[in-house]
């Protein structure tokens, strides 16, 4: 029995009783080339398929109106004609036995005026619901059930949602508003939206929680939206560009609201040609598929619709998609299409790092320490992050990277870290959670550069100087906390730690350290942590001053450039240094660095981590050739090339390359050039 409830003046509801492979492309309809197929409507299942068909295979031959409502069973392949005329945008219900539609005709012999009417056909049952006498009642939508029906009587465009919880509608004002059906609620979403268009196929998720339309945001340039009423806020979906000639978005959503369908001329995923594509966005992983690859000639509107979970999209297209025609003035008559969409792979890819060294701290594996700061970096992010099962505390979530703070709780070992977006996708990467994972914050936020160091009374930047031997310095790393053992070590000279204590920001560890004095005057220095035997990302420190006046003197003892050359007495190249010095002077963070007679552009080699004592030779052996005896075993090894006639040599309390044909670098301990033209 049929009951009619008015909900305002907007709309009418009528209760009424009761995968293959990605980019499969089927033709489901070969009908003559100058027919047409058009809005097509699949039921949440994926088995029904209602669509409008000019072709008279599927009448009677009796003549008569030149369009039929076709229902297709998409399992076994059948047709069935279910009217003879117009069935404009119809609505199925979830199993496809309900269909709503709009039509013209007299069908069933009580629209003599031939007013559009609303049609409910439900099995054999063909009924006419709605009688006007003026005007027109037209793009009906249903509920899952089959039990509400909203339509269009007053210019309006409302959808109803498959738990028949909501109705959203647009206005002849371009404004856009949802009723709830329980409380008849109407909110205004957006108002006065330029160029606003809703799509006759399905729009709005089941739940009534997601909504699609298309919009323009300038000239020529419609985009599609979505409105999300989990947290009342409306997405921008695509970034298409500009084009003059283009058809409607048409975008139609899934009924799990978590795939969107689209048509566009404009470029998505690969270069346009201008041809009419489709294409199918997934919510969850932010993929987008191109489901047609059409010939350039291929122009006309495209209507498409999704099953419930996306899997399945069946759509009108021009039919020389399918190949060429005998009349090329028939390319873009329609035929009708279904599609399987690839299917959600089952995690995304991500990327943990620590969240200040970014993964320029030492060692291969990422290695994360319970309280310490991690970013997680991917795509379609969310903000539920676990580690091990875990739940975080997150700091910063955006679609490409998440924050957090590693939970205290998680043991040491091989860690899993799955993050989850509000779609329920997660993404997941790997990590090793040991008791210490140093990590130092920069000022450029990569892990690189100028540390963020301050001076532990005055809480000022850099320049520092130490000459008074009380400059105490508080640096800002993390993961370092729990840490036995923790060596701070600037240009390898060991910094007393005095405290390392947790910072009042969740993660942060703040370690402070006496800055000895014999590094006054050292300039640009190069500042690492190492806790528990791991060792953070380098950082720079600027430290002012006068240096120091001191009798330790390390100096180059020799220099040979053109080893391995013809005629040489050495296979490689070499730089010798010595400690002419009275104590032992610590290698570490040391460099030798090389720069032709005039050239700016100095070459690097580090010397290794050791005490050269007094009186001690450091040999480096850069690189050389097939003549010559070998040299004896070198403390260090470099690959560069020296020549043999002339050159500049630089020893450099820094691995951080000279500038300049002749540097004036602070860092700069012995200096030497050989030849005319050095």
């Amino acid at each position: 029995m049929l009951r009619i409830l008015i909900v305002t003046i907007v709309f009418v509801l009528i209760a009424v009783p009761r995968s293959e492979t990605a980019s499969t492309v089927r033709r489901l309809t070969i009908t003559p080339e100058q027919s047409l197929n058009l809005n097509p409507s699949l039921s949440d299942d994926g088995r029904t398929l209602v669509f409008e068909s000019s072709a008279e295979v599927f009448g009677d031959g009796a003549g008569g109106p030149s369009f039929h409502g076709i229902r297709s069973d998409l399992p076994d392949g059948s047709f069935m004609e279910l009217v003879r005329g117009r069935m404009v945008s119809p609505a199925l219900s979830s199993d496809g036995r309900v269909i709503a539609f709009a039509s013209r005709e007299d069908l069933v012999g009580k629209n003599p005026d031939r007013n559009s009417e609303i049609f409910v056909f439900e099995g054999p049952v063909l009924r006419q619901l709605t009688h006007t006498v003026n005007g027109g009642n037209v793009q009906p939508s249903i509920s899952s059930d089959g039990q509400l029906i909203v339509f269009n009587s007053n210019g309006e465009t409302p959808k109803i949602s498959g738990d028949g919880s909501r109705v959203y509608f647009k206005t002849a004002d371009s404004d856009l508003y949802v009723v709830e059906k329980a409380t008849g609620k109407k909110t205004l979403i957006a108002s006065a939206v330029p160029e606003l268009f809703v799509s006759e196929g399905r729009a709005i998720s089941n739940d009534g929680m997601r909504f699609v339309y298309a919009a323009a945001v300038a000239p020529n340039q419609t985009q599609v939206f979505l409105y999300d009423a989990r947290d009342n806020r409306i997405r921008q979906l695509t970034q298409l560009g500009t084009r003059v000639s283009e058809v409607k978005l048409q975008p139609s959503i899934s009924g799990d609201g978590k795939r969107v369908a689209f048509a566009t001329r404009r470029r998505v995923t690969n270069a346009s040609d201008g041809s009419v594509e489709l294409y199918v966005l997934d919510l969850p992983t932010g993929q987008v598929q191109q489901v047609t690859n059409a010939p350039s000639r291929a122009t006309s509107e495209v209507v498409a619709s999704l099953n419930f979970d996306g899997s399945l999209v069946a759509f009108n297209f021009p039919r020389v998609l399918s190949g060429p025609l005998q009349n090329e003035d028939f390319e873009n008559n329609s035929e009708i299409y279904v599609a399987s969409v690839a299917a959600r792979p089952a995690f995304g890819e991500g990327t943990v790092l620590n969240a200040a060294a970014l993964g320029h701290e030492a060692g291969e594996e990422t290695r994360l320490a319970p309280g310490s700061i991690a970013a997680f970096r991917g795509s379609s992010l969310g903000s539920m992050v676990t580690v091990n099962g875990h739940a975080a505390k997150v700091i910063h979530a955006s679609p490409n990277e998440v924050v957090f703070v590693v939970p205290e709780t998680v043991p040491l070992g091989p860690a899993e870290i799955i993050v989850t977006n509000t779609d329920g996708f997660a993404s997941k990467a790997e990590a090793i959670v040991a008791s210490a994972a140093p990590g130092i914050f920069t000022v450029a936020g990569d892990g690189r550069g100028a540390g963020i160091i301050l001076d532990s009374d005055s809480l000022t930047p850099a320049p520092f100087d130490p000459a008074n031997g009380q400059r105490r310095l508080s640096i800002f790393a993390t993961g370092v906390r729990h840490a036995t053992s923790v060596l701070v070590t600037i240009n390898g000279v060991p910094a007393g730690v005095e405290t390392v204590a947790a910072n009042g920001f969740s993660g942060l560890d703040e370690i402070h350290v006496l800055l000895p004095a014999s590094l006054s005057g050292a300039g640009t220095a190069t500042l690492s942590i190492n806790a528990d035997g791991v060792t953070s990302n380098p950082v720079s420190v600027l430290i002012a001053g006068a240096p120091p006046v001191s009798s330790d003197k390390v100096v180059i003892t020799q220099v040979f450039g053109g080893g391995g050359n013809s005629g040489a007495p050495f296979r490689n190249d070499f730089i010798e240094i010595f400690n002419a010095g009275g104590t032992p002077m610590n290698l570490a963070g040391w460099s030798v660095q090389y720069a032709s007679a005039t050239a700016s552009t100095w070459s690097v080699t580090p010397l290794t981590n050791v005490a050269l004592s007094p009186g001690q030779r450091y040999l480096i052996q850069q690189a050389g050739g097939n003549n010559g005896a070998t040299l004896p075993t070198p403390d260090a090894t470099g690959t560069t090339a020296m020549a043999a006639g002339a050159g500049k040599v630089a020893l450099v309390k820094s691995t951080t390359a000279l500038t300049g044909s002749c540097p004036a670098d602070p860092n700069i301990v012995d200096f030497v050039g050989y030849g005319a033209t050095a």
